[in-house]
């Protein structure tokens, strides 16, 4: 409960940083379109979801919740190479 417990505080602070760089472009490199941006803060959405539901399958299993988080790390790797 711990480990996942640390990845969906992670996750809610990663956000709330990506949101403020990214709330009207102003922390934004100019070689950033807001499509991009737009992509991102949609793919960020689901960090903070799935960890909370890694979260609430430790009480369960902590293999299941080490198995979501694995997922949601293949899941950032496979549309970080995808959007680039």
């Amino acid at each position: 409960m711990i480990y996942s417990g640390s990845f969906l505080v992670l996750a809610i602070f990663w956000n709330v940083l990506w949101r403020y760089a990214a709330f009207q472009n102003r922390l934004m490199g100019g070689n950033v379109s807001p499509d991009q941006a737009k992509n991102i803060t949609r793919q960020y959405y689901a960090g903070p979801v799935f960890y909370a539901v890694a979260f609430l399958v430790a009480f369960l299993s902590a293999l299941a919740s080490v198995i979501v988080i694995v997922l949601v790390a293949i899941f950032f790797a496979v549309t970080a190479t995808i959007s680039e």
